[in-house]
């Protein structure tokens, strides 16, 4: 079974707690991060031990839907440089770059890399 959950990082990230407190079309106007999950552990964890999450009923019927149903964004949408998640993993070496490299070459517009606390070039 689970060893871990996911929750709302409301106890250090103040933003977070703010977020959840706005509606759908306050949070779609946001132009940075506004959420933030944690992972906590529901025991004990051995070292090397992997972390097992249970989504729910509900998380795995929606994914099963959007895994049945999704469609990369048409034109003329702003998309016209998207790139599959799923490439850019197999591809990742591609996409490890510095803060002035990205300024240079940028990622595509839908991918975002960086932990948000700390960078360094």
């Amino acid at each position: 079974g689970p060893n871990a959950a996911l929750r709302w990082a409301t106890d250090w990230d103040k933003s977070t707690a703010a977020t959840l407190r706005l509606g759908l079309e306050e949070i779609s106007k946001q132009s940075s991060r506004g959420l933030t999950l944690e992972l906590y552990a529901l025991r004990d964890i051995l070292p090397g031990e992997e972390l097992f999450i249970d989504y729910g009923e509900d998380w795995e019927k929606a994914w099963l839907d959007h895994v049945e149903n999704w469609q990369p964004p048409k034109p003329p949408s702003d998309f016209s440089s998207y790139q599959n998640s799923a490439d850019i993993n197999i591809r990742k070496y591609e996409y490890i770059r510095s803060l002035s490299e990205v300024k240079s070459n940028p990622l595509p517009p839908n991918i975002m890399a960086g932990n948000g606390r700390k960078r360094c070039d």
